[in-house]
């Protein structure tokens, strides 16, 4: 395997110089700082905890701060996904499945260390903690990586990222820019401050900054940059081969790396990248594959490309004045292949801009709305090595996922917009040789006003809310139902470790909120080594356990319902979108109350884990009083700003909870779904050419078309309201669900205060200057024309 392009940079350090961090702006792609702080932590198999990571995500923004730079988050958009990509992406996972799958059924979490070092934080969660910490953010319509770059390009400011193609688009930047990219590997940040003087008044961090007249590259032209990192390996497309008399790439390795490299540039300074773009396309035997990888190089070349226009856009929505200000650059230098600009992406384009605004805040996901708008499965993967050999854990959460389908879909065709799937394909791995697909058929939901908040998803589900219960535990019951409704647990619900151990932690946490993080996790360690000392002096066999009390099924529970609740999180703001597009309002509808963030309701896997473990070692009937009685009181945090009425309080929701999830009866949203299981090498063998993915995939789905059943929540009813509904969704016709069997078919701010220079560090070379700052201006008129406030 080919390795990765950043190694070929990091190897030689004379292409960095240190770098102080400080009095400053400085742009990160959310992700990749997430990626980060999980990759620095040891994950073993419980994997990463949610409040450890967030907690973590906090601290290094307030770290941030405290040296007086200004923090601005870029989030992913919609990523299309071409065949080529596709492709990709499961020969990688065919790849990771056969590596991580091992037989883990008697070992224990802490024996085991993961390899991928993840957790399900979702973006819910991260944004809350940027609003918290007043952060600026946007979500951009398409690909991160050009928009990104374009925002630290004009404001003159470092970008801290991950992404190797930072590396071309440092060197590769032309005279149509009047500026240098200033790019911080992340991975050579040192996330600690250190002062500038004795006296400490002020600090920097500790960073490296990317010198491109170092590099072997900064003598080629752009397009020569942006043509050798396809080639080498991008993310779009399978990795290529090279004429054999310049390169076999099939010894590349970090040994050689260096002096392959110089003779792919050597080739590419001489024959240019037109000529070498021909030379490896012929290579490729296949005439279906190279057609596929000869569509999909420009976009894959565009990556690498400023998207200055819509980088303006999200910089004047932010209220961010620009030091090197390309507004309107991109579109008159997009038709140049020698530029370093590109027109923006036009995914969005078509939606009203009060809709548009709600994305730019994350009120919609982005990975569900690339399901409806392209036509490639979407892929769900385990980031858990530890429960690799295991089902999807997000199987389960399919019911509450394919109602924000058919919202989306429902809007899409609401507005006179038809290029949009009609059928969702989901692909979720069974074991290291088999794959799930399944298929959903999308419904148009009719919705009056009103129903656009939580009543909506407690109807779809038929759940009636507890009224001793907060809003935010009815969501979070509604969860487990969830689960329980689809799990092969015959204990009743106040009698299953499972359920009890996610209770107790979500509602302790719920009692230590205002507790500093630090002192809280330190608790739950404490409570945790305690349960599992008794739990391991008892001496149970692992291996004569029932399957359900197994170290692997018992962490795969608790994935599964972090999944369900994150997607009925998810399905909330997305009701709140389309609150604010529908109302005249000028503000979004604080959520926070009523969906708890994630890592606010699953503070610890690990503590999890060890209190479902010592509650299966007890009998049924012991184990809500002990849970009651011996383990809530432990994990409370005594302070003096609580009293007894605070304990009381919260073990009052305890107790109502349970009591609630015995006697609560919810029905199951209809989906209409149609699976298959597929082995991998089939679908890998079938789709090698990279054409016809979507009619590979629906080949091997059942030959019967499922309709969906009618629920009663999109029943149409007259509508009492006199006030003007934009959405008007058509009912669906009411049809029976029919069986089917496998068979195949043929189918053809905060208030900070910064210097007067944009940057205090750059580049040494002659004639280079840093641009000053400039003074901010007011965009209110602008933001009053772009998001149509009254």
């Amino acid at each position: 395997m080919t390795p990765n392009l950043s190694i070929l940079f990091e190897l030689e350090c004379l292409n960095f110089i240190p770098f102080q961090l400080r009095d400053t702006y400085a742009v990160f792609e959310a992700h990749s700082l997430y990626k980060e702080i999980c990759r620095r932590q040891k994950a073993r198999g419980y994997g990463l905890d949610l409040l450890q990571v967030a907690t973590t995500f906090g601290n290094v923004i307030n770290l941030l701060k405290g040296c007086n730079i200004e923090p601005i988050f870029v989030f992913q958009g919609i990523r299309k996904c071409t065949p080529t990509a596709w492709i990709k992406r499961l020969n990688n996972l065919s790849k990771s499945l056969q590596t991580r799958f091992l037989s883990t059924s008697s070992i224990h979490p802490a024996e085991f260390e993961c390899k991928v070092k993840r957790c399900h934080i979702d973006d819910n969660s991260l944004l809350t903690i940027l609003e918290e910490l007043g952060v600026k953010y946007s979500f951009t319509d398409g690909e991160c990586v050009s928009v990104a770059s374009a925002i630290s390009l004009q404001l003159d400011c470092p970008l801290i990222e991950s992404d190797p193609l930072f590396y071309i688009m440092s060197c590769s930047s032309s005279n149509d820019i009047p500026g240098k990219l200033k790019f911080c590997p992340i991975s050579g940040v040192q996330f600690s401050r250190f002062p500038l003087d004795e006296e400490g008044s002020s600090y920097f961090v500790e960073s490296h900054l990317y010198n491109p007249y170092e590099s072997i590259f900064f003598s080629l032209a752009p397009i020569s940059c942006r043509v050798f990192s396809v080639l080498w390996g991008a993310s779009s497309i399978p990795q290529l081969d090279f004429p054999q008399e310049v390169v076999d790439m099939r010894n590349v390795n970090r040994k050689n790396i260096v002096n392959v490299t110089m003779k792919i540039v050597s080739w590419l300074a001489e024959v240019g990248p037109v000529n070498v773009i021909k030379s490896v396309l012929n290579l490729i035997g296949d005439k279906r594959l190279r057609h596929a990888i000869s569509e999909c190089l420009p976009s894959s070349m565009d990556r690498t490309r400023f998207n200055v226009d819509e980088a303006s856009l999200i910089m004047k929505e932010l209220g961010l004045n620009p030091v090197i200000n390309l507004e309107g650059q991109g579109v008159k230098m997009s038709g140049n292949p020698s530029s370093s600009l590109r027109s923006p992406e036009c995914n969005l384009s078509h939606w009203p801009s009060r809709m548009l605004k709600a994305y730019r805040r994350g009120f919609i996901s982005p990975f569900i709305l690339s399901g409806v708008h392209f036509d490639t499965g979407k892929f769900f993967t385990s980031n858990v090595d530890f429960i690799t050999s295991l089902s999807s854990t997000f199987i389960k959460a399919l019911p509450a996922r394919f109602l924000h389908y058919c919202l989306l879909y429902s809007f899409e065709r609401s507005i006179g917009f038809s290029r949009v799937q009609s059928n969702v394909i989901e692909i979720h791995p069974l074991n290291s040789g088999t794959l799930e697909l399944v298929s959903l058929p999308l419904q148009i939901f009719r919705l009056s006003e009103s129903e656009l908040n939580r009543d909506f998803i407690y109807r779809s589900f038929s759940y009636s809310p507890n009224k001793d219960l907060s809003d935010w535990l009815n969501v979070f019951s509604l969860s487990l139902l969830i689960w329980l409704k689809q799990s092969s647990n015959q204990c009743p619900p106040d009698e299953s470790p499972i359920i009890l151990s996610v209770a107790l932690c979500a509602l302790a946490h719920f009692f230590n909120s205002i507790e500093y993080p630090e002192d809280v996790l330190m608790r739950y360690q404490d409570v945790s080594e305690k349960a599992q000392n008794e739990y391991e002096s008892s001496s149970q066999d692992e291996n004569s356990l029932p399957e359900c009390q197994k170290a692997q099924q018992i962490i795969h529970a608790l994935m599964e319902i972090q999944n369900i609740y994150m997607e009925l999180v998810a399905l909330a703001k997305m009701l709140v979108a389309l609150n604010f597009y529908q109302r005249s309002t000028d503000s979004f509808e604080d959520t926070n109350g009523e969906f708890r963030p994630c890592f606010k309701v699953f503070p610890s896997n690990q503590l999890f884990y060890w209190l479902a473990k010592r509650l299966y070692a007890l009998p049924p009937e012991q184990r809500r009083l002990t849970a009651i009685r011996t383990w809530f009181p432990q994990l409370m945090i005594q302070s003096k700003s609580k009293n007894i009425s605070a304990f009381i309080t919260v073990l009052a929701d305890l107790n109502n909870l349970l009591n609630h999830l015995k006697t609560a009866e919810i029905q199951l949203a209809k989906t209409g779904q149609v699976k298959a299981e597929v082995p991998i090498k089939k679908v890998s063998e079938m789709t090698k050419n990279c054409t016809k993915v979507r009619q590979i995939l629906e080949s091997f789905l059942p030959i019967e078309t499922v309709k969906v059943p009618e629920n009663k929540l999109n029943e149409c009813e007259p509508s009492t309201s006199k006030k003007k509904v934009d959405i008007e969704y058509p009912c669906p016709k009411k049809e029976k669900e029919q069986a089917v069997s496998w068979a195949r078919r043929k189918v053809n701010h905060g208030n900070l205060k910064r210097s007067g220079v944009s940057c205090p560090e750059r580049l040494t070379r002659k004639g280079d200057s840093t641009p000053k700052w400039q003074s901010k201006g007011s965009y209110a008129a602008f933001l009053r024309n772009r998001v149509g406030m009254e």
